[in-house]
């Protein structure tokens, strides 16, 4: 495996277990059992490794869009909602936690702010397209209407840590499109 994805393996498994705000060169270096400047020969920053795990986390992203069977439209639709809108441990949770931290410094960082807008672009788009093979007229207002409920279910559910009370409201919510 490339040192580079390892790094961003242990990135990921340090916010995992510890969060974003304990995130430090020193702790993913000890992740990896290697030395600080390990992590720095490949990257600069603490900075820049948080912008190259952006992108590994849309790419990540996109995997799992393609992995959607969309043979039935309505069905993938489905199995991307549950999929985006899917916490299933405290890893994740905390993974998730740190995604809505890194996206709050969108405003104030042109270099997260175009990753984050690349990820949404993303889901925008594989929403678009799903709505549009069903034949729903507005397929653009469709996906954002989709995009803003599984973004406001999944803030909702961080922060009042009630995963599937939230999730139940997203139950049928393509069918209003329909």
């Amino acid at each position: 495996m490339e040192a580079k994805q390892r790094i961003l393996e242990a990135t990921q498994s340090v916010i995992c277990q510890s969060g974003l705000s304990n995130l430090s060169i020193q702790r993913i270096a000890d992740e990896l059992d290697q030395s600080k400047s390990a992590v720095y020969y490949h990257y600069e920053s603490k900075h820049d490794l948080i912008i190259s795990f952006l992108d590994y986390l849309h790419d990540h992203l996109k995997e799992t869009i393609k992995a959607v069977n969309r043979d039935d439209p309505e069905e993938a639709l489905q199995n991307l909602i549950a999929e985006l809108s899917s916490i299933q441990n405290n890893d994740e949770r905390n993974l998730r936690v740190a995604i809505m931290s890194l996206r709050a410094e969108a405003p104030h960082d042109e270099h997260i702010a175009k990753r984050f807008q690349a990820i949404d672009k993303t889901v925008q788009s594989t929403f678009e397209d799903l709505y549009r093979s069903m034949n729903v007229q507005s397929s653009e207002q469709a996906a954002s209407l989709t995009v803003s409920a599984i973004d406001g279910v999944v803030n909702r559910s961080l922060g009042y840590q009630l995963p599937k009370d939230n999730i139940d409201l997203l139950d049928g919510f393509p069918q209003r499109f329909t």
